[in-house]
């Protein structure tokens, strides 16, 4: 416990002092507000908003021509979907960071573009003019991963822009070692023009089902006052632990939850202080384990049933700092990441009389900071936390580092960091790591433990012109080492390994999906003393 606490201590140390830096790298500027403008405070009396297709065609061409078809098969946004995104309505006070964090939240929508968000003057009135760009709404997401005559992945089509109108479907497949699955999931990020959310979904397959929902009006803005959700999940499967990246015990597992979510917040300054309570039932069986000659003790166990019936408020101060980048994880658009610093604390009780397995405590911290220096930016998350008795139970702590140096306005050298640990957690616990997470030379369940690390290069760099004016070509070169410990590691050491990898994407098309293909050799330990190469793709970064 001891070393992540002085990671913390590290990284605000380090942090805190600097995060208002900027680096000078070429990219975007901060800001889509056009100046000069109305006075801030302005009352705004009226809002133009104008949708423009994916592509602007030149008349007369064959490009043209071409892009013109592909512009109707494609259902432009309506202009009621924009309206329902926007954080200021007429009678609102103009203020430019509203629109900058509405510029933010169109562009995490992924299927349309902000290309101007600004107010003038028009006789004694305040006009606010939003002009938008649409983005190919249809995707297709997958990672693959071929290695030792066989392949793994996942698939999912994805439309987040039925009708014009905003809302996502999502049909998924999946297989790996462990099986097959299928999911489907719905989601609507402004339902019925308003400001609530409603994801509902669910998936089956060879070893379960899973049915899942959440409704409610999240802190959609920064200074968004409250909050109301309420989200349930319920999942039958059969929990597989491995050793050495083959299976060594399974049993049946069922887990329900079910959450009610609701609090207020307040922005002082730059700080925004968050309250939320919470009620939260859970309950959780783990079947008898039917385990291999030699797997680990901790694998065995009887069933086990736990209720948890707990109430908890969770304090949040936040410190937003957000900049845009270009050429990170993506190929081309502008990119938003939140460089501030917030720490966030939850503490919880669950008495038995409310029909719990026992008496018990809850307690969960995190934090985050965040730098941007002229040699770059990044981000550290660490977080912890315990179910307490008379003693701690289910102990997790997670550290999750990321940073960015761009030596060009094309090229950036990304270094990711990942530690997870368990301790006195149930025998379902396991951190896996392999080729379809960041481990791209060995097999699926490559590593797995209680406790795992794991450490990511990669050098990015994009050709200075576009293929055709359309097709963005770039390259890539990393490393991946992961080690992990305790129960199922085998007393497995580092594991090390670099490649090679392409990268493609369409930006006028769909600028936050790239093809990446990745060749990767493994070099220690290698495969029966053999350094056979392990392909892999998909359509976002590796990790």
């Amino acid at each position: 416990m001891n070393v992540w606490v002085r990671l913390a201590a590290a990284s605000l140390l380090v942090t805190l002092p600097i995060t208002t830096a900027r680096a000078a790298s070429g990219d975007p500027a901060d800001s889509l507000v056009a100046a000069p403008g109305p006075a801030a405070g302005a009352p705004i009396d009226a809002i133009e908003i104008e949708t423009r297709p994916i592509f602007d065609p030149a008349a007369g061409t064959l490009g043209g021509t071409v892009l013109s078809i592909a512009n109707r098969f494609h259902v432009r946004t309506r202009r009621s979907t924009v309206r329902s995104h926007l954080l200021f309505r007429e009678g609102d006070p103009w203020d430019p960071a509203v629109a900058e964090e509405t510029a933010r939240n169109m562009r995490r929508l992924q299927f349309l573009t902000p290309e101007r968000i600004a107010a003038h003057t028009r006789g004694d009135s305040t006009v606010v003019r939003v002009e938008t760009r649409d983005l190919w709404s249809t995707l297709f997401d997958f990672n693959v991963e071929r290695g030792g005559g066989q392949t793994f992945g996942s698939f999912a089509f994805t439309e987040r822009n039925m009708l014009g109108l905003g809302k996502e479907l999502s049909i998924g497949y999946s297989e790996d070692p462990t099986g097959i699955s299928r999911s489907l999931y719905l989601f609507d990020p402004a339902v019925g023009g308003g400001r609530a959310r409603l994801r509902v979904g669910g998936a089956t397959g060879s070893d379960g089902a899973t049915n899942e929902f959440l409704a409610g009006l999240p802190f959609y803005a920064i200074e968004a006052p409250y909050t109301l959700l309420a989200e349930g999940a319920r999942t039958t499967s059969v929990a597989r632990l491995f050793e050495r990246g083959s299976e060594v015990a399974n049993f049946d597992r069922r887990v329900e939850t079910l959450e009610f979510t609701g609090g207020f917040g307040v922005r002082r300054g730059d700080v925004v202080r968050r309250v939320t309570g919470s009620f939260l039932v859970y309950n959780r069986r783990l079947g008898p384990s039917s385990v291999l000659p030699g797997a680990p003790a901790d694998f065995t166990g009887g069933e086990d049933n736990l209720r948890i019936r707990r109430l908890s408020v969770t304090l949040t101060l936040w410190r937003p700092d957000f900049v845009q980048r270009t050429f990170v994880e993506e190929m081309g658009p502008i990119e938003d990441f939140d460089i501030g610093q917030s720490a966030a604390i939850e503490l919880g009780v669950a008495p038995a009389f409310l029909g719990g397995t026992a008496d018990e405590a809850y307690a969960r911290f995190a934090l985050d900071a965040g730098a941007s220096l002229p040699i770059g930016f990044g981000r550290v998350r660490i977080s912890s936390e315990s179910r307490i008795r008379s003693t701690p139970l289910e102990i997790v702590r997670r550290l999750d580092a990321r940073w960015t140096t761009r030596w060009q306005p094309r090229h950036a050298l990304v270094l990711s960091m990942l530690g997870i640990e368990g301790s006195r957690v149930p025998r379902d616990f396991q951190v896996v790591f392999g080729a379809l997470n960041g481990l791209r030379a060995y097999s699926v369940h490559a590593l797995a433990g209680r406790r795992a690390w794991r450490f990511n290069a990669e050098d990015r760099w994009t050709l200075p012109s576009d293929v055709g004016g359309q097709l963005r070509v770039g390259f890539a070169g990393f490393y991946d080492g992961a080690r992990a410990w305790g129960p199922g590691s085998g007393g497995s050491e580092w594991f090390h390994s670099v490649g090679a990898g392409l990268r493609m994407s369409l930006p006028r098309l769909s600028p936050s999906q790239i093809l990446r293909l990745d060749v990767a050799w493994p070099i220690v330990p290698t495969r029966d003393g053999r350094r056979d190469p392990v392909v892999s793709f998909g359509s976002r970064q590796a990790f």
